[in-house]
């Protein structure tokens, strides 16, 4: 049992929770509430610590105790109570009793910090500054802000504080994720560039020429050569024409070699194919007609468009910046 001079005092917790700052490691337990942030995993465990007098006539004969997420430990519990006093009191920070209230009840402070998921300090808590302690801490902000979603609409004003907290905590936590995946993306990016600025130069360069290859040589020799053959096909067919105009037979046309159009002498010949492409003679009708066809990425691209025309500024709700809409105006929360 140990004696207590005013196990009631809270007199260090009152001015700590003015000052923001820490018990000191030499000082003696006293009565309050804290948060014990665990910077590794992005959480806080919620700390009450009191004295415990089991006799009433007796109120300054009992021991310290400290109720961690609903856990009790004291001071008769030897090296647990020890490891408490010397490893977790020293960092704890103050907090209101409404603020623990609320971190015991929901799970998360009002600052949109979860709690601690683990009784133990470490433990298998991935290394500070990791990439897995990152992802942990964002599971963490995940799980909780699930959790506010599943309770429904804020129902006072210290819901939507908490919720808009947590919405704040999610975003900044977001912003981390990307600065890190591009700090360990970075190197696998360069050396997939070099790799790029080793081969795409020539592959693209075999492209380009290849292509001109077909559009300078192979095309117009082809083209040519399609336009004898349909030639010679169009004075046959007059020919024929004419002799049944005339009660005849047409006489057979000389022998001669059909042009040739394909071209090359190994592997798959280059030929000349029809290649249809839209030339377009009115891009307002085209449009219209497109969303009357309900053409995804034509709506997609017009109602872009539409929500930048209502954002500019000079554009009143009401008004109508272009045919065919109207600005008009929302409440969001951001």
């Amino acid at each position: 049992m140990t004696e207590a001079a005013d196990p009631n005092d809270r007199s260090v917790w009152t001015a700590l929770l003015k000052s923001g700052g820490s018990p000191k490691p030499d000082s003696e337990v006293s009565t309050g509430y804290w948060r014990l942030p665990n910077g590794t995993a992005g959480t806080a465990i919620p700390i009450a610590t009191y004295f415990y007098a089991p006799d009433e006539a007796k109120p300054n004969k009992g021991v310290w105790m400290a109720t961690v997420k609903g856990r009790d430990i004291d001071q008769g519990d030897g090296e647990e109570w020890l490891q408490f006093v010397a490893s977790r009191w020293p960092k704890l920070k103050a907090v209101s009793d409404a603020d623990y209230e609320t971190a015991i009840s929901t799970g998360m402070w009002p600052d949109g910090t979860p709690v601690e998921k683990r009784d133990g300090i470490g433990g298998n808590s991935p290394p500070e500054g990791s990439i897995e302690a990152l992802l942990a801490e964002a599971a963490g902000h995940l799980e909780s802000a699930a959790n506010l979603i599943k309770a429904g609409a804020a129902k006072s004003e210290a819901d939507a504080d908490l919720a808009a907290n947590m919405a704040k905590t999610l975003t900044e936590t977001k912003s981390k994720v990307i600065a890190a995946h591009k700090v360990e993306k970075q190197p696998h990016l360069d050396a997939g560039r070099k790799v790029d600025d080793r081969f795409f130069p020539t592959r693209d360069k075999l492209d380009d020429i290849t292509r001109m290859l077909k559009a300078k040589v192979i095309n117009p020799w082809q083209v040519e050569q399609d336009r004898i053959r349909r030639e010679a096909e169009a004075k046959a067919k007059a020919a024929a024409d004419a002799a049944a105009a005339a009660g005849r037979e047409a006489e057979p046309p000389p022998s001669v070699d059909a042009p040739k159009v394909a071209a090359g002498s190994r592997g798959r010949k280059v030929s000349l194919v029809e290649e249809k492409y839209a030339e377009i003679t009115s891009h307002e009708a085209l449009a219209v007609a497109l969303i009357r066809a309900k053409s995804t990425p034509v709506i997609a691209a017009v109602e872009a468009v539409a929500g930048q025309l209502a954002r500019n500024a000079m554009n009143v709700v009401g008004s109508s910046p272009a045919d065919g809409m109207v600005v008009r105006s929302r409440q969001v929360s951001r």
